[in-house]
């Protein structure tokens, strides 16, 4: 018997049994006396027959024999996905199946599979991976790779400072490596890929905006950076107010200002009473009288507790009151005094005015369309003064506002 096949360079090892007495020939000249002879560092010359005559203590002898075959030892070939990047699965691969495997690498790594994977490498993995595979006919080789694992690029996001909207601003990057060739900024807005390492852009709405950042270096290794809520925009208040009374009129000329701004609350405010300004104040509700009838442009300004601010220009108007006398008497007698008859007020629209006299029998001495030509005692086209007597008024008019305003009565005249 023996231990073929036998691997190349391997032992030969024959076994004869049942004598005392042995006689082994074979290939490449071999000769031995042994029961257990063997032939180390075995070649294809060795392989062959191998004869035996065994003899025992009577004498008596028998053949045998014994066929060796010699192998040539397992040529693996050993791959990989080299280069990877830090952080991807590396892939080692035997190109055909064996009986056993015994991988070995850096990081004390180890495997007895053929195809083993390394997940999340890292650039320590960096190096030779050696494997030793064993056949079926128990025969070894072994062969190496040598894996090369890249660095991802990395490098720090410049800080923006928070501010109010619109925030406009350029944002930056700093590399921690010079081989960066493709920048992909997402701001929330959609991804915008360029090849620079800062980006500008204006933030029209208030929130908390992330920022990713994804980079591809040289060898093809990407990263992305992911700051949340990196860009804060500050809301901006907007700015309004009311007042009361409302209406205002020169007959109450006083106003209480009231804050009706919305969005964040107001830290400071500041009001500014008139254009040019006739008074201000920072109190949040203040008060003041305006001097005349007319309008007053009130400029008020709100910050918030941000440091963002709104300004709102609106006008107020003090409006003029409507009042009207009539006298119910006058004398048109040359004296200088009370000498004309019509109404006085203020308030009146003096486009739109009528005054009519008509005596006691309804017949119209005077009409007047002008706001202060007044009745002078005497009937139209005529020169003398009427007689002493009581006299009917109709006074027609539009007030300030656009209302109509009439009113008749009687009027004595005393000569």
């Amino acid at each position: 018997t023996g231990n073929s096949p036998v691997c190349m360079n391997g032992t030969i090892n024959l076994n004869a049994l049942g004598g005392i007495g042995f006689s082994w020939s074979g290939p490449n000249g071999f000769f031995s006396n042994s029961a257990s002879p063997s032939i180390p560092a075995a070649t294809d010359l060795n392989e062959g027959s191998y004869g035996v005559v065994v003899t025992d203590m009577n004498g008596c002898s028998a053949p045998g024999s014994y066929s060796v075959s010699v192998v040539d030892p397992p040529t693996p070939f050993a791959g990989s996905n080299t280069p990877v990047c830090a952080g991807d699965n590396l892939l080692l691969n035997l190109s055909q199946p064996y009986a056993v495997y015994s991988w070995t690498g850096p990081n004390a790594f180890s495997s007895s599979v053929q195809n083993p994977q390394i997940s999340q490498v890292t650039v320590a993995a960096t190096g030779t991976y050696s494997v030793t595979v064993t056949d079926i006919n128990n025969c070894v080789g072994s062969t190496s790779v040598t894996v090369v694992v890249n660095p991802i690029p990395t490098g720090t996001l410049v800080a923006v400072p928070a501010r109010c909207a619109p925030l406009c601003d350029t944002l930056s990057f700093v590399p921690a490596v010079n081989n960066i060739v493709l920048y992909s900024w997402n701001l929330g807005v959609g991804t915008i890929d360029i090849n620079n390492d800062s980006i500008s852009h204006c933030f029209n709405q208030s929130g908390a905006y992330d920022v990713m950042l994804t980079l591809t270096d040289a060898n093809s290794c990407s990263n992305t950076i992911t700051e949340l809520a990196w860009v804060n925009v500050y809301e901006n208040p907007v700015a309004d107010f009311v007042y009361a009374p409302n209406p205002i009129t020169i007959f109450e000329p006083t106003a209480i200002l009231f804050d009706a701004s919305s969005g964040p609350a107001a830290q400071t405010v500041d009001w500014q009473i008139g254009n040019p300004v006739l008074g201000t104040s920072n109190l949040p509700s203040p008060t003041f009288t305006f001097p005349e009838v007319g309008v007053y442009d009130i400029t008020y300004t709100i910050v918030s507790s941000q440091g963002c601010s709104s300004t709102v220009v609106k006008p107020l108007v003090v409006l003029e009151e409507f009042a009207v006398y009539i006298p119910n008497c006058f004398t048109p007698n040359g004296d200088g005094t009370n000498e004309t008859f019509g109404p006085v007020g203020i308030g009146i629209d003096k486009e739109k005015y009528n005054l009519y006299i008509f005596d006691r029998w309804g017949e119209l001495l005077f009409h007047s369309t002008e706001y202060g030509k007044n009745w002078d005692g005497k009937k139209m086209g005529h020169d003398g003064i009427v007689q002493e007597d009581v006299y009917i008024y109709k006074f027609e008019c539009r007030k300030i506002n656009g209302e109509k305003y009439t009113k008749s009565g009687h009027v004595t005249v005393v000569r």
